[in-house]
């Protein structure tokens, strides 16, 4: 049986000899390239994932702005159509309403022409094709809880999709009070959904 310090003493012999360092030093340095690598590629890999992320937000970022803007432009389009379509209800029965009474009293006869009435017929037809088209962009463009406002304030109004001839007596007038509640009601989607930072107070829930 071989004693320790035999095994010591030809260690130590081994690790004397040239060849036997040399070959140690190669080692070593192969180790410190390979660290070396790794390290480096290790950090190249974490800038390029902090690259990639910061070009993902970027991104995420303008396409938010562009939703934005979108937004802005159909929401607002929708509000100007449901508020001129209501003025164009109102005003068709207010000038039909008036034609009736001038015939009643003889004022107007029945073969006369009317072109107040003709005015205000025309007015609701154009007004209630706009209303149409700028309902398509809201389900089209719009959130949920835009379609949502929108079908709370076109129950106050006459049907959109009826012919372009107005039948008479002409349909009935949105109760104002509640036309505007949904008017504001919309608006406040407007708000939450469109301004860059949204005020305190404007989510309607």
């Amino acid at each position: 049986m071989v004693s320790r310090d035999s095994f010591l003493s030809g260690v130590r012999a081994w690790w004397s000899k040239p060849h036997q360092a040399n070959t140690v030093t190669a080692i070593s340095t192969v180790l410190v390239a390979g660290l070396t690598f790794a390290s480096g590629y290790v950090g190249a890999q974490v800038g390029a994932d902090t690259a990639l992320q910061v070009s993902r937000n970027e991104t995420e970022a303008e396409n938010l702005r562009r939703s934005q803007e979108k937004r802005q432009t159909v929401y607002q389009g929708y509000l100007d159509a449901a508020n001129e379509f209501s003025g164009a209800t109102h005003g068709l029965s207010r000038v039909y309403n008036d034609s009736v009474k001038k015939l009643a009293d003889g004022t107007i006869k029945a073969n006369q022409n009317m072109p107040h009435l003709v005015d205000a017929q025309n007015r609701f037809n154009t007004a209630r094709s706009a209303y149409q088209d700028a309902i398509n962009d809201v389900y089209i463009f719009g959130s949920d809880e835009a379609w949502k406002a929108h079908k709370e304030l076109a129950a106050l109004l006459p049907d959109s999709l009826h012919s372009t001839e107005v039948s008479f007596p002409p349909p009935a007038v949105p109760d104002s009070e509640a036309f505007i509640g949904a008017y504001r009601g919309f608006n406040e989607v407007v708000c939450v959904e469109v301004a860059p930072v949204p005020r305190s107070g404007c989510d309607r829930h």
